[in-house]
């Protein structure tokens, strides 16, 4: 799960956890800088470098190697490429794991862009690779022929762990916009493409990265900071592979943790000032859709009612008390309502779903009003229901 985190703690964490390891035959003015997350991942590293060595390109490239503690043998990989090219590899090595802090690699992620030097940024996690050796050439083309884009992304084909591909592609569109403003990214991208094709410019994080990305980064708000400056744009060719394991961050997720995720970073971008100016509508139509996926992916799970509205609240803390929030409050209520009328209730009899009511209220007292007005529609509809039977008899 996302760990929030202030810009002082990110800030204490990179400084107390990290070491670089380079040399003083690298290139001091790359173009492009290509960002690596990597953890554990000794049986992928080799194939992820050799795609970014074998790239053609009439500029030169650094490539910053984000290893977050790997004790798998993949360190020692690393450091072979780093002593063989050492006019192009640059390692920030974690001398702690960074992911336990924040829950996800963000850390990695952030201190890769800050000790970035090209006027572009390429992003790879250690267990995909780069397929066409040419990936880098045509985007950075196509960002210096349209200033008005400030990314641009590819497609990409998905493959198991031994590289086979896997059709239909199980996370993905099939069919992308040609370009994509802030909004769009908002509503429905929503990062639905790999960050393994994504180049961007370096220049929109010039001021540093906002608040929202710095307190629970992700692939999804890294759109909407590149977005704050221009275009997303779709280039339609297959430029990398993208590897489904056992070991994966986002595949290895359940469904619901990967919906309350989300219910998460919508949450921070609320809280931005600028941002629910000018999307406040675009937002609430996103935190009712994945509120509603959330709530398909717990009634999957038959997840009690205290279980699944304390989780939902704990992910959505940063827009409560509820009654501050009407699109929380309304969320949370239809969640109370499908958990209540659970199809599968004969498991989970009434004390125990009033148990969990009075758990519920006084863990959330925020919620407490809403729970006990449900409560009494609950009680009234059904009297009305038993009367009409009565009546009916």
């Amino acid at each position: 799960m996302i760990k929030f985190l202030n810009e002082k703690k990110v800030d204490e964490l990179i400084k107390n956890y990290s070491l670089e390891l380079t040399s003083s035959e690298l290139n001091d003015k790359p173009l492009v800088s290509v960002c690596i997350i990597t953890y554990q991942h000794k049986s992928f590293i080799e194939a992820m470098l050799n795609g970014i060595l074998n790239q053609k390109t009439d500029f030169s490239i650094e490539v910053l190697i984000g290893d977050d503690a790997s004790t798998d043998g993949s360190s020692e990989i690393m450091d072979r490429y780093q002593r063989e090219y050492p006019d192009r590899i640059r390692i920030l090595r974690s001398t702690e794991n960074l992911f336990k802090y924040a829950g996800n690699p963000r850390l990695v992620q952030i201190r890769n862009f800050r000790a970035s030097r090209g006027k572009y940024i390429a992003m790879l996690d250690g267990d995909d690779y780069w397929t066409d050796p040419f990936k880098l050439q045509k985007q950075v083309d196509y960002l210096e022929t349209h200033p008005a884009a400030a990314g641009c992304f590819t497609d990409c084909d998905i493959v198991d762990d031994e590289g086979r591909k896997i059709n239909p592609r199980p996370f993905w569109n099939n069919h992308y916009q040609r370009e994509y403003r802030q909004q769009d990214c908002i509503a429905s991208l929503t990062s639905s493409y790999s960050t393994a094709t994504l180049l961007w410019r370096k220049s929109v994080i010039k001021s540093g990265m906002p608040d929202y990305f710095l307190i629970a980064g992700s692939d999804f708000l890294l759109d909407v900071v590149i977005t704050e400056y221009g275009t997303l744009d779709y280039i339609p060719e297959v430029t990398a592979c993208y590897r489904i394991h056992d070991g994966g961050i986002w595949q290895g997720n359940v469904g619901w943790s990967n919906s309350l995720g989300m219910v998460k970073r919508l949450s921070l971008l609320y809280l931005d000032d600028n941002l629910r100016a000018k999307h406040e509508r675009v937002l609430d139509g996103s935190f009712e859709k994945w509120s509603s996926i959330y709530s398909q992916d717990v009634e999957c799970e038959h997840m009690t009612l205290h279980e699944a509205l304390a989780l939902y609240l704990d992910a959505a803390s940063l827009l409560r008390p509820i009654m501050k929030s009407s699109v929380l409050y309304a969320e949370v209520r239809k969640l109370f309502r499908q958990r209540w009328r659970d199809d599968m209730a004969d498991s989970h009899p009434l004390f125990k779903r009033l148990a969990d009511v009075i758990r519920l209220s006084l863990a959330f007292p925020d919620v407490r009003g809403l729970c006990f007005s449900e409560l009494y529609i609950f009680t009234i509809s059904s009297f009305k229901r038993r009367l009409s039977l009565i009546s009916g008899n």
